[in-house]
């Protein structure tokens, strides 16, 4: 049987040369160390698919609609940590929280990743070297190593992000040069 094509994960920008686009990517390529511009593409696919279904809410007549579809979407920000908690069972609370799904940014988003979360944790001295934490597995979030940089931590994970028990950046090996020094310490 034939492989059916899958979606693609990310839009690349209809005018490519656009100054003002490409000083804004470069900005956030910097701030949260991103390997690529589709990685960032990714991310604002992600963000602009979550606003247009929010909008979609927002127009549709069905109050079931609204009411079923608006708190899957709401538990889902929730859970991530993107939005604060929301009534689920006030509707009018609904519609003001979809209202402001509308305001979200890419940078919301992009905070959400393991990358910063490890850097802004005080694990990684910048986000470069958060990247290259993860990429090299010394990083686990509930116990299991996670070696995807662009992993989106949940709030109940968010505790539970630190450097692997098994990782030689625990501190049961010493490197070279940390052997070194504790030699001519002695």
């Amino acid at each position: 049987m034939a492989k059916t094509k899958g979606t693609k994960k990310y839009k690349v920008p209809l005018k490519p040369y656009d100054k003002d686009r490409l000083i804004d990517e470069m900005k956030l390529l910097g701030e949260f160390g991103l390997k690529n511009k589709r990685e960032l593409w990714v991310i604002q696919k992600t963000c602009d698919d979550t606003k247009r279904r929010a909008k979609d809410l927002l127009i549709s007549t069905s109050e079931d609609e609204i009411i079923v579809s608006g708190r899957t979407l709401l538990a889902r920000l929730v859970k991530l940590g993107i939005i604060s908690d929301v009534d689920y069972r006030d509707l009018d609370d609904i519609r003001a929280n979809l209202e402001k799904v509308l305001d979200l940014t890419v940078v919301d988003f992009l905070e959400r990743r393991l990358q910063h979360r490890v850097f802004v944790s005080g694990l990684a001295i910048s986000v470069h070297q958060a990247r290259n934490m993860i990429n090299h597995k010394h990083i686990s979030v509930n116990g299991y190593v996670v070696d995807r940089p662009g992993y989106m931590v949940s709030v109940e994970e968010e505790g539970h992000v630190d450097i692997h028990r098994f990782s030689s950046l625990k501190g049961e090996k010493l490197g070279r040069s940390k052997k070194r020094k504790l030699k001519a310490q002695k």
